[in-house]
């Protein structure tokens, strides 16, 4: 399996590289099918199927803060040096 699907330049825009990662894939491809899924079965059971897609954002949001606090308490001596790393995401 390759670990990087593809990377992109956009013409030196960037610091480096965009690469889109095969795991990044399947995780977003298995959340929007699950997305998708219970959407419809909320339909199928005439339920508001609206309200599925807002708790999937809502769900989405607090997953990558829960992963971020996680990653920040996994590295918590690193992060003491320099504070304002917490804030910095896209490293």
């Amino acid at each position: 399996m390759h670990p990087i699907l593809f990377s992109l330049d956009l013409f030196g825009l960037l610091h480096r590289p965009y690469s889109l990662h095969t795991y990044g894939l399947f995780i977003a491809t298995g959340f929007l099918l699950a997305v998708y899924l219970s959407r419809r079965q909320a339909e199928r059971e005439e339920q508001d199927a609206e309200a599925v897609v807002d708790l999937a954002f809502y769900l989405l949001i607090a997953g990558l803060i829960g992963a971020r606090i996680v990653f920040i308490l996994t590295k918590l001596p690193e992060f003491w040096e320099n504070p304002l790393e917490i804030f910095m995401v896209w490293r």
